[in-house]
C-alpha cells in the first residue's frame, strides 16, 4: 500500500508568523498562506483560492527563516495533516519541510 503524502503549495504570507513551543518542547513557527491561481478542471478555467496555515518544527541548532514577513511570495513544501483548533474544529495544516523564497515583499 502506497502511503504518500508531499504537497507543495505557493503564495503570499497573510499573517505575521507566530512563534511557539509544543507541549513536548519542540519550538514551531506557523503562518498563513494566501493562494490564488487560475487551474484547468474539466477543459474550463477555474479561478482557485485558499487560505492554508503552515506549520514549521525547528530543531534546537536552526532559527526561522528571516525573510518570513507578511506579504512576501513562497514556495512551501511538505506534508498535509489535521489539527484540532481550541474550539475542537479540524482543519488541514501544511507542514514545511523546505520554504523557498520567491520575492520579497518590498
Amino acid at each position: 500500500m502506497v502511503k504518500e503524502n508531499w504537497s507543495t503549495l505557493s503564495g503570499v504570507v497573510h499573517r505575521e508568523p507566530r512563534r511557539g513551543i509544543s507541549p513536548s518542547g519542540i519550538r514551531h513557527f506557523q503562518f498563513i498562506l494566501e493562494h490564488r491561481s487560475q487551474q484547468k478542471e474539466a477543459d474550463l478555467n477555474r479561478r482557485v483560492w485558499c487560505w492554508m496555515p503552515v506549520v514549521m518544527s525547528l530543531s534546537a541548532t536552526h532559527e526561522m527563516p528571516s525573510y518570513i514577513m507578511v506579504g512576501v511570495w513562497l514556495n512551501v513544501q511538505g506534508f498535509l495533516s489535521c489539527h484540532k483548533n481550541r474550539y475542537d474544529l479540524n482543519r488541514i495544516v501544511l507542514h514545511a519541510k523546505n520554504i523557498e523564497l520567491i520575492k520579497s515583499g518590498e
